[in-house]
């Protein structure tokens, strides 16, 4: 009798150490999550991250497929490996060159190596803080498209700067501004 139990209890452990489930609630603030297997929702557990010296955010979603791994097949020991393409949720991109993240918003970014392109879109806001310098370097020109460009503070340039259209300085305009005449071979007055 003994036996039987302790067969029928080491089948069950080993049935336990892998199982494909489902995440069924996450709480954020201890970076857990609780797994559907069937009919049965685990504990909170852990689930896969990067958490050393460099950490990483990317928690799963409810609904998202996931295997629950549980070491001797103890459940309660377990943790969540997530990341499996479903219906619901398909891969952000299916090039074999490319490294994408596309989220709920409609944000993607996409990293194709073959093309050395980098493409950043569907993007409200982008933020920069503390930056003590920052260094944009490139071998071509750079374009910025965009209705209106307001830089704050001073503004050197090593170069010349063109412009198609008008440029102004404190209301005079560079294009419309007149001067007084002074005469034959006399200075100039000031804008008006």
């Amino acid at each position: 009798m003994l036996a039987g139990f302790v067969v029928a209890e080491l089948d069950r452990r080993l049935a336990a150490m892998i199982q494909p489930g489902t995440i069924a609630a996450i709480d954020y603030t201890t970076a857990r999550a609780r797994v559907r297997v069937g009919d049965w929702i685990s504990a909170w557990l852990p689930w896969q991250s990067r958490a050393g010296q460099v950490t990483s955010w990317c928690p799963p979603t409810v609904g998202e497929q996931c295997l629950l791994l549980s070491a001797s097949g103890m459940p309660e020991l377990g943790f969540i490996l997530t990341g499996f393409y479903t219906e619901t949720y398909q891969p952000a991109d299916q090039q074999p060159q490319t490294i994408a993240l596309r989220l709920p918003d409609g944000a993607q970014l996409l990293y194709d190596w073959q093309t050395s392109t980098l493409e950043v879109a569907g993007i409200q806001t982008i933020k920069i803080s503390n930056a003590q310098m920052i260094t944009v370097e490139s071998s071509d020109t750079v374009t910025i498209k965009v209705p209106q460009l307001l830089l704050q503070g001073e503004l050197r340039v090593e170069g010349s700067i063109q412009a198609t259209g008008d440029i102004q300085a404190d209301g005079i305009s560079l294009q419309q501004h007149r001067h007084q005449a002074q005469g034959s071979n006399a200075e100039t007055s000031p804008p008006q």
